[in-house]
């Protein structure tokens, strides 16, 4: 990820290191846009069609912007934006580029596309923007920029593409258009650093990359990884084999291999879509992660889908396929209106001829479809399941069956009856679409009825829960809904590690050197010594300040405490795993009290404006079976130390770290501020017959505006936990299994102090057999006891919290509970009629 040295603000620090993971657009629906054939004006409510469609309709980056209402209305959370670059004349589509870095005056000003980039953020959506390194435009070469693409050296010589010839196919010319010299070592840097600079300067969170077979596959690695974003690739052939010689060079391809048995099934083409379900084994076996790549229907390169087959029926269960099976859905624009153009430019309408009609029915079934992906957790996994495949049908389960899809290819006025197992005994499914509901029978069998050929898309049945009244009043009257499901998750899902492409240490070097700061890139030590010292070295002193710290891993094993709080505008880039040993003595001797009741930790951490990127597979092994065999179900044990201290860190970012086995509690965050821990996952389980009591998530304590954004959390413990003076907090988007769910202290516990918490917030979080949703435990108001265990006597209260959008797959016990009587040894639940802490 490209970052700027200069941190102004910690608003800025957030902002510079939002883009996205490959597993964070996996679970995001994209829509496509050509940005001249959306809207002329951010007051555009419609009109008549563009007379020319061979040039310029009029469409702004401001017009598109005063859309994305009317995209997210249909459940998308992500568009893919067609070239921003400054182009040759007639160059409305952007793939004629003239000055790399200059913006296309027809479609607005670089503050235009700002706006409009921010304005999809501040709405919780991605843009990616399609990039060409293939050519330029057409004209004259001396009129292209930068130098040197205004020389003809900079070029191939011209030649017609002979496709049977993969030479030919990376060095001729498409369409006559200059064909950049990518193999020259200075091209390549120029396209890289011009990558970099167009990511970064416009917060894009992907680039789709377009012509990536024209150009020698060694170029793409190192250009996706300069862009430091999900890149898809457009690698125009339906050969899964030879689509697969692309794997891994950047982060997905568009999904030609399904493209084409897809259509030809749903649009009567072929009878059985066996084709398609063979070519989504075939790809499993020679593509690394098949989720990463994106389906889709149409584009502006092929003909609309209605053009092929005009039935809206069978659209329908086309997108159904689309957006609910494996892969990462893209719909084109002005598919929700009905649009049926042909070749290029036909398949290129306005979409203000259609008055941007919500009410349509496309529209609003690819809203439906959205709602149904969201609700089964995004889909992301390589979790598709296929049920039954019949001659003119197909249904398959994702999310452990969750969400059952069955589709046909009958089209319209067709009715019929498909009885199938779904692999999920006495179940129940809503209909998303409204026809009631469907339960399985003891062997997983269910029959579902076909009506004038339409589709089903089943999800597990819920019941709606609201809170009482009187904590609905003491949330600031924030209605939460809590949907109850009647399965239960026996465990966390296999989250296996990401296949992670490590930069060589040439690379940051000179990523480095670029950024004006001081590199240090840690190898293990070679005979598996302790590898504390060095990590120690690097952190308080050769890259204390402005630097960028690699642990390129595989293992390094930690055997002494750690202490690195000083850190100053430092990027830590860790693809390898951190081993604690497992001497369990040697560490209750030299493990570091945090100043809370009786905890101590291992390492504490700290800084300003750092951002420690784990990528997916940075990971903090704490070897904590060892310790929940030698606690053996104890809890607040003396000097049993937590895996970090998060202390005193401000204006910051963790993103992309794995914590697992922690000894104890995963980490707390102290006196830190402006600190935003996402993509982060959790796993503190045990082997044994011993529980993982204390190995709560994370705890706050003194600190403010700390975000959790997609955490996935499986322990004994709290999954989060707020404590004394913990204000604007934030969990989002998060998942946990087995905990005692999201705990609102404990407060009150020592004598005579005064302790707060405020501004609470909870947003779209699922649980899974927890034992509650959310419970305050506060002290009494007598001291019974001394800490750790005992106590009471303090003063405060917790203010303005709020939770909204929880889902619960089972829980242990009352799903919201308020207690204020909390002790360890012995007085649980005596006074509780004492306690002065306000809620």
């Amino acid at each position: 990820m490209r970052i700027s040295a200069l941190f102004v603000s910690a608003l800025q620090l957030v902002a510079s290191v939002q883009a996205a993971s490959t597993a964070e657009w996996k679970t995001r629906s994209i829509y496509f846009v050509l940005t001249d054939r959306i809207a002329r004006s951010s007051t555009d409510t419609g009109g008549n069609a563009c007379g020319n469609l061979g040039n310029y309709c009029g469409g702004t980056f401001r017009g598109l912007q005063s859309k994305l209402d009317y995209i997210q209305g249909m459940g998308f959370d992500a568009i893919w934006i067609a070239p921003v670059v400054a182009n040759t004349p007639g160059g409305y589509h952007g793939y004629w580029a003239q000055d790399l870095y200059s913006i296309n005056s027809n479609l607005g000003t670089a503050d235009d596309l700002k706006s409009l980039v921010n304005a999809a953020h501040a709405k919780n959506m991605f843009v990616m923007v399609d990039v060409v390194a293939n050519h330029m435009g057409q004209g004259s070469i001396s009129n292209l920029r930068p130098e040197p693409l205004n020389q003809a050296s900079s070029y191939h010589s011209d030649c017609q593409i002979n496709y049977n010839n993969q030479n030919s196919v990376e060095n001729c010319r498409i369409a006559g258009l200059p064909d950049i010299n990518t193999s020259n070592p200075a091209l390549r840097t120029l396209l890289q650093n011009w990558i970099g600079w167009l990511v970064e300067e416009f917060g894009f969170d992907g680039i789709r990359i377009d012509t990536v077979k024209h150009v020698e596959k060694d170029f793409w690695p190192p250009f996706t990884w300069a862009s430091g974003v999900y890149s898809l690739g457009e690698v125009f052939d339906g050969n899964p084999d030879y689509l697969a010689g692309y794997n891994n060079l950047m982060s997905g391809l568009l999904n030609y291999g399904v493209y084409y048995p897809m259509n030809r099934f749903y649009q009567q083409k072929s009878a059985s879509p066996q084709e398609l379900v063979d070519m989504q084994n075939r790809l499993s076996n020679i593509v690394s992660d098949p989720t990463a790549w994106a389906t889709f229907l149409d584009n502006h390169d092929n003909p609309r889908w209605l053009n092929q087959k005009n039935d809206q029926t069978l659209l329908q269960n086309a997108l159904a396929y689309v957006i609910l099976a494996r892969g990462v859905p893209i719909v084109y624009y002005g598919t929700e209106q009905g649009y049926g153009g042909g070749n290029d430019p036909a398949n290129r309408e306005d979409l203000w001829r259609s008055g941007f009609n919500t009410n349509s029915n496309l529209y609003q079934a690819i809203a439906k479809l959205n709602r149904a992906k969201k609700n089964a957790g995004g889909l992301a996994g390589n979790d598709q399941v296929n049920l039954q495949v019949w001659t003119n049908a197909y249904a398959w389960s994702r999310a452990g069956g969750d969400l059952v899809v069955l589709t046909t290819n009958y089209g319209s006025s067709r009715n019929s009856e498909y009885c199938f197992n779904t692999q999920r005994p006495n179940t129940t499914w809503n209909d998303v679409f409204g026809s009631g509901t469907y339960t399985s029978n003891g062997s997983g069998q269910v029959c579902v009825q076909i009506r004038n050929a339409s589709w089903h898309i089943a999800v597990t049945i819920t019941a709606m829960h609201r809170l009482p009244m009187s904590f609905l009043m003491a949330a600031s009257a924030a209605a939460t809904v809590l949907r109850f499901s009647p399965s239960i998750l026996p465990s966390l899902p296999h989250d296996p590690l990401p296949a992670v492409r490590v930069p060589t240490k040439a690379y940051w070097v000179e990523k480095a050197a670029l950024e004006g700061r001081q590199v240090c890139h840690i190898e293990p030590d070679p005979h598996g010594g302790d590898d504390a010292p060095a990590i120690l070295e690097a952190f308080n002193h050769k890259c204390r300040y402005k630097s960028i710290i690699i642990l390129p891993g595989p293992l390094y094993h930690i055997n002494t405490p750690m202490n690195t709080t000083n850190l100053e505008d430092v990027f830590i880039e860790q693809y390898g795993r951190l081993l604690w040993s497992n001497d369990v003595d040697y560490w209750l001797s030299v493990s570091m009290p945090i100043d809370f009741q009786n905890q101590s930790t291992v390492w504490n951490f700290g800084g300003d404006r750092v951002v420690w990127q784990g990528h997916g597979s940075g990971t903090m092994d704490g070897n904590g079976q060892v310790w929940y065999d030698w606690a053996r179900g104890r809890g607040n044990l003396a000097h049993r130390p937590m895996n970090i201290n998060i202390k005193g860190l401000r204006d910051s970012v963790l993103k992309g770290l794995r914590f697992v086995q922690s000894q104890m509690w995963t980490m707390t965050i102290q006196r830190s501020s402006h600190v935003l821990l996402e993509d982060i996952y959790v796993n503190s389980t045990s082997r044994s017959e011993h529980n993982t009591l204390n190995t709560d998530g994370a705890d706050t304590m003194y600190s403010d505006h700390i975000t959790f954004r997609r955490w996935r959390v499986a322990n004994g413990d709290d999954a989060i936990a707020l404590k004394a003076n913990s204000t604007n907090i934030s969990v989002y988007d998060s998942e946990f299994w087995h905990s005692t769910g999201i705990a609102v202290g404990s407060m009150g516990q020592f004598v005579g102090q005064h302790e707060h918490i405020e501004n609470f917030h909870v947003r779209n979080v699922t649980m899974h057999n927890v034992s509650r949703a959310c419970y305050f435990k506060t002290w009494t108001g007598r001291q019974l006891g001394y800490p750790p265990n005992g106590g009471g006597g303090g003063t405060g209260h917790a203010r303005n919290v709020v939770l909204e959008d929880i889902t619960l797959d089972g829980t242990r016990a009352t799903p919201l509970h308020i207690w204020q009587c909390e002790s360890y040894n012995g007085h649980a639940g005596q006074e509780c009629d004492t306690s002065r802490f306000k809620i």
